[in-house]
């Protein structure tokens, strides 16, 4: 009877072999895509559901001694085969019946030597997302399954872990029961391999850690402490790895810690937690004084955003209401436990702005503004800004501002001026003008450039500062209404195109720019000069003399030019000509000998000097075509050294003549 069963079990194994062997002939899988065979129904479910119910039929038959033979290992081979190849060819192979074959040998909990085929069937079939198709009970019975496995320790942690990480963040049912039997499992499976274990089992339970997270939100509110301490004191422990594969989801585990601490209320097991809190708190301000911030790449310096995060958190636990701030600025560190406290400081604020006292901002922007005169470093700078911003983001309106906040905008602008911090400074400068903290009057040295305002050195700066406020007004009446949010980049746009237009836009002399006027009466500026040819000419008497060259002030001593000018006032002039003295001047003038025909003036060829006044409005329209093109600065440069020889030259023309006119009566 013994040798009957053997060669019987010996033919199931060679059959399952053989089947397996057929299966890697292409012919066989091309007519298993077909749904016929012939007169035979033979498709991908009708071998897969057969080696299910021979697989069931063999471990009900050894369920009384617990030992199966080699046919079911066999079988279990050959169905995982049968899936994998499925899976490869894309066929319509209906999973719903392999998954409740999976699902009944997982709630069997025996049979051990055919768990990691399971395993590794279950984790095949869930690439696929083909869980979706099950109910939520065979969902959940999957889930208690796999954790019941892997809370054994006695299989493939790393199959178990991947299996369960498919589970959870391609599920559809997933309940609080549901997710606190996978953390439970989680804590006691990181108890495990925290000492022991290798970083990619370590990888997979983060990963899955972060997903229960996830999708737990804010209904736990005190998650951490329904965990207890293996699962804390194992992240706690992962802080310190080196691993690369461990940071990658270090950050997620990190930040789902500060969140849960965010929702977290300390009410019962204040000594244990509290120590827990404080031993945490100190091994993450060694962390983060152990490198400086600028030589962080873009990994490490989201592992320690997550870090300042979660020491605010901390410190917000282990600290009083009101205190937390104070307690971390009590001491007095070096210059890199500075820049760490500094980063809690300002994430702290932005976290809970209303936790800190108005007296201890007050302090705190005191120290600031020392620390950021008495440091060069960048670094140091940069956490000073945050911390700035942080501060007049606690302020609540209708607080009276202080005077340092006008060193603190004198500070930031002269920073941003230089190129340096440029992000975390606009951070600042944008809320300051937000809550109107300092006298932001100067913002044409901010946003203008350099080269603009030296075009323009004689422009009426108070009247280009009321056209600054008046567009920071503007914009910030645009920044109070809740649907538009413009940027700091924007406010900036706006003011550097506007103090560009007013700086290079020619202004009548006589009439300079006055805001406070109403619009319809501003003068427009043309960009010629207005008035007459003969008003162009008039010479002023109070200001011809500094026209004048130096070397020609001293050439009449005791004479003022003055007396050229006024000296005939007083004279007696003819009066108006009648039509009969124009009429003798006419008849007694001596004839005009007309020229012969075909000889031309010499004179005519001449070309006609034009005057003054020409010459002045040809170099105003030079000036402003100038202006709209490209190097400008030379060429408007040029066009007013050839405004001031012109000036010049019509000066002298103009003396020459009151001069000659004056000696030739």
């Amino acid at each position: 009877m013994c040798s009957t069963s053997v060669e019987h079990i010996t033919s199931k194994s060679r059959a399952f072999s053989s089947l397996r062997s057929a299966l890697k002939d292409q012919s066989t899988l091309a007519s298993l895509d077909k749904n016929t065979l012939e007169r035979v129904s033979l498709t991908w479910d009708l071998v897969a559901t057969s080696i299910a119910k021979i697989v069931e039929q063999e471990l009900d038959k050894s369920a009384g001694n617990g030992k199966v033979g080699p046919d079911v290992l066999a079988a279990v081979e050959l169905l995982r085969k049968v899936v994998q190849l499925a899976n490869r060819r894309k066929s319509l192979l209906n999973p719903r019946k392999i998954l409740e074959h999976v699902q009944w040998f997982l709630t069997q909990g025996a049979y051990e030597p055919v768990q990691v085929q399971y395993t590794r069937l279950l984790r095949l079939l869930l690439q696929s997302d083909w869980q979706a198709t099950l109910p939520a009970s065979q969902y959940h019975s999957l889930v208690k399954g796999v954790c019941q496995l892997l809370r054994s320790d006695k299989q493939d942690v790393v199959e178990l872990s991947s299996a369960l990480y498919q589970l959870i963040i391609s599920g559809f049912y997933q309940d609080d029961t549901t997710l606190e039997t996978v953390l439970e499992t989680l804590s006691g499976s990181f108890g495990k391999t925290r000492d022991t274990g290798t970083a990619s089992q370590v990888v997979l339970q983060l990963s899955i850690l972060v997903e229960v997270g996830r999708r737990l939100g804010g209904r736990r509110h005190r998650l951490l402490c329904d965990l207890g301490q293996p699962l804390v004191r194992t992240l706690l422990r992962l802080c310190t790895w080196n691993s690369l594969q461990i940071k990658a989801r270090l950050v997620l585990a990190l930040e789902f810690l500060a969140l849960q601490l965010s929702l977290h209320r300390s009410d019962t097991d204040q000594g244990v937690w509290q120590c827990l809190l404080g031993d945490w708190h100190e091994l993450l301000m060694q962390q983060l004084q152990e490198r400086a911030i600028s030589g962080l790449n873009q990994q490490e310096e989201r592992i320690r955003s997550a870090q300042v995060w979660l020491a605010a958190e901390i410190l917000h636990q282990l600290e009083a209401w009101g205190t937390a701030v104070a307690a971390l600025l009590a001491t007095k560190p070096g210059c890199r436990e500075v820049m760490s406290r500094l980063e809690i400081v300002a994430c702290y604020l932005w976290k809970y702005p209303e936790s800190a006292s108005h007296a201890c901002l007050q302090k705190l922007l005191e120290f600031l503004t020392q620390c950021y005169s008495s440091c060069k470093l960048l670094d140091v700078k940069r956490c000073v800004l945050l911390c700035y911003y942080g501060v007049a983001h606690a302020i609540g309106p209708g607080q009276r501002p202080w005077p340092l906040w006008n060193a603190v905008w004198e500070q930031t602008v002269k920073t941003v001026f230089l190129n340096q911090c440029v992000e975390e400074g606009h951070l600042v400068l944008q809320e300051l003008l937000r809550k109107q903290l300092a006298s932001c009057s100067d913002l044409a040295s901010l946003f203008c450039p350099v080269d603009v305002l030296s075009v323009s050195q004689g422009s009426n700066s108070e009247a280009l500062r009321e056209l600054v406020r008046s567009i920071v007004k503007e914009e910030l009446q645009k920044l109070l209404q809740p649907q538009v949010t413009p940027t700091v980049s924007t406010l900036a746009t706006v003011i550097r195109d506007e103090v560009r237009h007013a700086l290079l836009q020619p202004e009548p002399e006589a009439q300079p720019i006055r805001l406070e006027q109403p619009l319809q009466e501003r003068r427009v500026p043309t960009g010629f000069a207005a008035g007459s040819a003969q008003d162009s000419c008039d010479v002023d008497v109070d200001g011809a003399e500094e026209l004048m060259p130096v070397a020609l002030r001293d050439t009449l001593r005791g004479v003022r030019f003055a007396d050229f000018v006024e000296v005939d006032t007083g004279a007696l002039v003819c009066g108006a000509l009648t039509d009969e003295d124009i009429i003798a001047q006419v008849a007694g003038a001596q004839p005009v000998a007309e020229e012969p025909e075909g000889e031309e003036d010499e004179d005519d060829k001449a070309p006609v000097r034009p005057s003054a006044s020409a010459v002045m409005e040809t170099l105003n329209v030079a000036r402003l075509f100038f202006s709209f093109e490209e190097g400008e600065e030379d060429s408007l440069r040029r066009v007013r050294a050839l405004e001031q020889r012109a000036a010049a030259v019509a000066f002298r023309e103009k003396k020459q003549m009151v001069i000659t006119d004056f000696f030739g009566q």
